[in-house]
């Protein structure tokens, strides 16, 4: 808490003063640059929110239960699209409805899961008294054991600047299409993801007991489950792509950014099906402690979605930065395949 308290302070701080200077950085065009930046600031003021979460969430699937972050985020994410339909369409607060309506959707799924925790406070060992002060030791294990996955996540991020910085060149209508789909995108692939944290616990708590063979039994039914899930979700995607866009954009005003985000929809529904794959694997490798080969993985995602964007953009537009995340997923499927099939991921530890 302490080491999660301190960091969203500092990047708060960088994130509110720096906002202008990263926009233009991401070559945001001239008439949304306003409007990003009064965004961006309120994002930053409140990233409480997001600690809030990530700090409860990642307590409660550290003892199996994934179910609980899930509903905060079903209920996140519903409450953020209720909320931009209100303070956009309804009071007219434009960008900063926007922004206050993911701020409040953050609040609300940590606010979910810390009343799980409250209210199962003995059973996570908090109804001792153990004091409020930073215990060093725990704060440099914590820091230790996450360089891996923190080096992995900083490059990802930089890696999406540079895919955001070529979305951005395509223009405004690009960029709006481009933004209201990934509210539906990042709604709609929870479940692969929940169902894939689930398993990553799943494999840390059965690698210590030595039950590799009840790992390999929730792989094969985690896929399932997230195959299943990733038809259902790509089928409603492509038929229903339209009518979802229009409840983001005016269908009169946005015509060309509705098509955009349409097609952004279409084929993120055939790419859940690779990443129904990429992410069982991936989860076992990671709750085996096998970090290292994670954070290449990632890696080659990252590699395989900059070089993908930046090839085929070119050659069909804002359409070809689309079609390399489902590539990218693909190649970020090789590694955790080869190392799962390989067995040596058995023999670790964390």
């Amino acid at each position: 808490a302490w080491t999660m308290g301190l960091l969203t302070v500092l990047f708060s701080v960088i994130g509110y003063i720096g906002s202008p200077l990263f926009l233009r950085l991401l070559r945001v065009p001239d008439d949304c640059i306003g409007y990003g930046i009064t965004y961006l600031k309120i994002i930053f003021a409140f990233t409480g929110g997001t600690m809030l979460f990530n700090f409860a969430s990642s307590i409660l699937r550290s003892t199996g239960d994934s179910r609980t972050p899930l509903y905060a985020l079903v209920v996140a994410s519903l409450a953020n699209i209720a909320l931009d339909l209100l303070l956009i369409l309804g009071a007219g607060f434009g960008v900063r409805g926007a922004a206050i309506a993911t701020v409040i959707s953050q609040f609300v799924s940590g606010i979910l899961c810390m009343g799980a925790i409250i209210r199962n406070r003995a059973a996570f060992g908090f109804d001792t008294d153990t004091g409020w002060l930073p215990d060093v030791a725990s704060i440099r294990l914590v820091v230790t054991t996450s360089i891996p996955a923190t080096f992995q996540s900083c490059m990802i991020s930089i890696g999406g600047i540079f895919v955001q910085r070529l979305i951005n060149s395509f223009g405004a209508a690009t960029l709006a299409g481009y933004i209201a789909a990934s509210k539906v995108d990042s709604l709609a692939i929870q479940v692969i993801l929940s169902v894939g944290n689930a398993l990553c616990v799943f494999t840390g708590q059965n690698i210590g007991s030595n039950r590799i063979d009840r790992v390999k039994t929730a792989l094969k039914q985690s896929q399932l489950i997230m195959l299943a899930s990733a038809v259902v979700i790509a089928t409603c995607a492509y038929l229903f792509r339209f009518r979802v866009m229009g409840l983001f954009l005016n269908a009169d005003t946005e015509p060309e950014a509705i098509v955009i985000g349409a097609t952004y929809l279409s084929i993120m529904g055939v790419a859940y099906l690779i990443c129904a794959i990429m992410q069982s694997y991936q989860n076992v490798i990671r709750g085996a402690g096998d970090v290292t080969v994670c954070m290449i993985a990632g890696l080659t995602e990252l590699g395989g979605r900059i070089l993908f964007a930046y090839l085929l953009s070119p050659l069909f537009g804002s359409t070809g930065i689309w079609i390399a995340t489902p590539i990218s997923w693909a190649c970020g499927c090789i590694i955790p395949v080869i190392r799962y099939y390989s067995g040596k991921w058995e023999a670790r530890r964390l």
